[in-house]
């Protein structure tokens, strides 16, 4: 019987402790502001929006800041969507999407070689009517941009 009078013991103490507990917390208030989901929202879209937004002076000279950039999805990139991409290539390219894989293949293969052309009319300078077209800055910006593609 003596294990049956600790029992008691050990839970009478331990009711003793819970009122103890409640009567002190009577006296206490802890009250704890909820956040709303609404606050909450509006402080992610803050926070992320200040870092998204960074100055060219914090990031130096030579880099473009995320908020010059725009987030390009091309749809039917094989005929006149590669020469698309390939304008819009100095941008962030995220999707791809076409109907006809093979024909779309064929095109980004054909790149090299019109990489390789690109770079030698810009290199040969020729007196004909079809290099006094070819605006060399523009060459070198499309260039870049195949390049960029091609990787």
């Amino acid at each position: 019987m003596p294990a049956l009078d600790e029992e008691r013991v050990k839970d009478k103490e331990m009711s003793e402790a819970r009122e103890q507990g409640k009567d002190q917390g009577k006296g206490e208030r802890h009250e704890t502001k909820a956040m709303t989901r609404r606050k909450f929202l509006s402080n992610v879209a803050t926070s992320s929006a200040a870092v998204a937004i960074v100055p060219r002076r914090v990031l130096g000279r030579g880099f473009t800041p995320p908020s010059d950039l725009l987030n390009i999805a091309a749809v039917g990139v094989g005929g006149m969507g590669r020469a698309n991409l390939i304008n819009l290539a100095s941008q962030n390219i995220v999707a791809l999407c076409d109907v006809d894989w093979d024909y779309t293949n064929k095109g980004f293969e054909r790149l090299d070689a019109d990489i390789r052309k690109l770079q030698e009319r810009m290199s040969v300078p020729d007196a004909s009517k079809e290099s006094r077209e070819l605006d060399p800055l523009k060459a070198k910006g499309r260039l870049d941009g195949m390049i960029k593609l091609q990787t």
